[in-house]
């Protein structure tokens, strides 16, 4: 997403390996260094590519269902059909935001990742394109708005309006032929994200052997690595601690369909399945297995928070929303999930990543 979205450049160091004293006859001693080496990173680095294009060509399955459902309307717009495209909606943002651990390659360098997921949803400006004459029927049209003015959360205003309480009725004419187009460049932009991920596609090449912008396979791991670190701050700091601090709805992601807890726990889930290697129906190796062997009380630690995040946001999900939570100020529970955000940034900036630098 847009708003204080983070730079995805190649990231700094990764870990400090500790070193096997080996005694000597003399009493002195030696050291044995872990290194690269010692790890399959290739198998490491394949999984990972497996994994996230397995992310995107889910996305890409949902992102068609979404835009079928928005079609539905045209033809018949009741009731159900519209609770059938916001169900559609949600269950797209699942694979995006499950994502955002691994904002960098096609979808920071092509500009898809604001073109995709841009907020706050600038309203004015959407309600001036309705009132204008441009063919909203054109994808090149909606392509060239602002990307506050396209992308999943324009498509969540249409559907379920600015306070969450759309009626079928009110999808018409021009706002209709907006929210069809809406949805068609946005399935587009998730099949260009599949593709630059699937085998054969050169960025993927680039990333598991370490050429093109990776600098050698070290780098691509270093990459996964301050992946998890800039989402797990900005879900922290910005998607939560933004809102928080201004103490306004304005700023929450998510906010008209009320997703916005479901949203970060999918973020979590992603920090999870890169580092674990395990994500969808897919397992096999992550980073765990370097920091496993190197740092195990590091390693439980991640595993720790990373469990506690995701428990904790999906139980906020099933008893209320952040737009709930801070219109009533009720935001204990809230600030509870941001602290735990916090304490597993804080593992990964200083534990996970320094574990892994010096390899």
């Amino acid at each position: 997403m847009q708003y204080s979205r983070h730079s995805l450049l190649l990231a700094a160091s990764l870990a400090l390996l500790p070193v096997l004293l080996i005694g000597c006859d003399s009493g002195g001693s030696a050291q044995e260094e872990t290194t690269l080496s010692d790890f399959d990173t290739d198998a490491i680095l394949q999984q990972a590519a497996g994994n996230i294009f397995s992310t995107y060509s889910g996305l890409e399955s949902k992102a068609q269902t979404l835009e079928d459902e928005v079609k539905d309307l045209q033809e018949n717009a009741t009731r159900q059909n519209l609770e059938e495209a916001q169900q559609a909606w949600k269950e797209a943002r699942n694979p995006w935001e499950a994502s955002e651990g691994f904002l960098f390659g096609p979808v920071a360098t092509d500009g898809l990742d604001p073109a995709l997921d841009s907020w706050p949803v600038d309203e004015t400006d959407i309600n001036k394109i309705l009132s204008g004459d441009q063919d909203l029927t054109d994808k090149s049209v909606v392509e060239g708005f602002d990307d506050t003015a396209h992308g999943f959360h324009t498509i969540e205003f249409f559907l379920f309006g600015p306070e969450g309480n759309r009626s079928a009725s009110e999808l018409s004419g021009r706002n209709l032929q907006y929210l069809i187009t809406a949805a068609e460049v946005l399935h587009g932009d998730t099949e260009e994200l599949a593709n630059a991920w699937d085998e054969g596609a050169q960025f993927r090449s680039d990333f598991t052997s370490g050429s093109g912008p990776f600098s050698g396979k070290k780098a691509s791991l270093q990459q996964l690595a301050e992946g998890l670190n800039i989402i797990a701050n900005e879900v922290a700091s910005g998607k939560i601690g933004t809102p928080l601090n201004e103490q306004s709805i304005q700023s929450i992601e998510s906010k008209y369909s009320e997703n916005s807890f479901s949203d970060y726990a999918s973020n979590m889930r992603s920090i999870k399945g890169i580092y674990t290697g395990n994500a969808l129906d897919r397992t096999g190796p992550g980073l765990d297995t370097i920091v496993q062997e190197i740092a195990p009380e590091a390693n439980d630690t991640m595993m720790s928070r990373v469990n506690d995040a995701i428990s904790t946001l999906e139980e906020l999900n099933q008893n209320t929303s952040f737009r709930k939570a801070v219109e009533s100020g009720d935001i204990s529970g809230v600030e509870e999930a941001q602290q735990k955000i916090l304490d597993l940034r804080t593992t990964i900036q200083d534990e996970i990543k320094p574990t892994l630098s010096d390899l």
